[in-house]
């Protein structure tokens, strides 16, 4: 599946049905606009089998309303604390949630195995492969 960014605009524009479901996970990148249209297109979304994941998040209480919607959280393990993505892990194990944590620019052996240990679901960075 091919990670795709979307905007405030392209998601208003509902430009991920362009897409076959079953080939992207739709991002929701951290500089949209939380609106009640674009909660209602991402349940859209959500309702037509679109994996759909929250890009940098940043633990502000705004991206809830997404929470019954999305798959995925991609966290920038540069932009927020260890503390935080703790925290998050744990609310969302107690929470029996199905939504699972991407740590992103995992560079080193030490971020990875200090990553591991809490159990994070998937790992994204330098550490394992240079873009090609």
């Amino acid at each position: 599946m091919a990670f795709i960014n979307f905007d405030e605009s392209t998601l208003l524009q509902n430009s991920p049905l362009l897409f076959n479901p079953k080939d992207i996970v739709v991002e929701i990148i951290e500089t949209v606009n939380v609106s009640d249209e674009l909660v209602f297109n991402v349940a859209q979304l959500h309702k037509k089998g679109y994996v759909i994941a929250l890009d940098d998040y940043d633990f502000e209480s705004k991206w809830e309303v997404f929470f019954p919607y999305i798959s995925i959280i991609k966290v920038d393990i540069e932009q927020v604390t260890f503390t935080q993505i703790e925290g998050l892990k744990k609310r969302l194990l107690s929470t029996n949630s199905h939504i699972k944590i991407i740590a992103e620019r995992i560079e080193t052996n030490q971020q990875y195995q200090q990553f591991k240990a809490l159990a994070i679901d998937y790992y994204q960075g330098y550490f394992f492969t240079n873009p090609k």
